[in-house]
């Protein structure tokens, strides 16, 4: 578990059948996350199950393949493994399921890109998110 995981396991609704929410101080490194909008995990038994962050776009100019490209690189994720973008005018996205987990990128044209991963191993579903 990670640290403070007993804290928030043994706070009202928290637990394995309920929803554990806590608070990170980011501005610790602020640096590291001057581009990050909304940081969200999912806990399921004390362990994370899904990672969402929202971005605030460097520019309105960085589209899809941009971005997963970008994402590829930052975490050490072959490239080639996205799937087709999918989606309606206004946000689109890309899939790449691998041993386990789904990333998920997506582009809105509001100027916020978000990216989500996902343990499918832990939702018993095997699926995507």
């Amino acid at each position: 578990m990670f640290p403070g995981a007993r804290e928030l396991r043994s706070a009202p609704g928290g637990g394995v059948f309920g929803d554990s929410h806590g608070m990170l101080d980011l501005y610790i490194r602020k640096d590291a996350f001057k581009r990050v909008e909304e940081l969200s995990l999912k806990f399921i038994g004390g362990v994370v199950h899904r990672t969402d962050v929202r971005f605030r776009s460097q520019s309105s100019s960085e589209n899809l393949t941009e971005f997963s490209a970008h994402v590829s690189k930052q975490h050490a994720l072959p490239a080639e493994f996205w799937e087709a973008p999918s989606g309606a005018t206004g946000k689109r996205s890309r899939v790449m399921n691998r041993r386990g987990f789904s990333v998920v990128v997506a582009v809105d044209d509001g100027g916020s890109n978000s990216l989500s991963i996902v343990d499918t191993t832990a939702d018993g579903k095997g699926g995507r998110p």
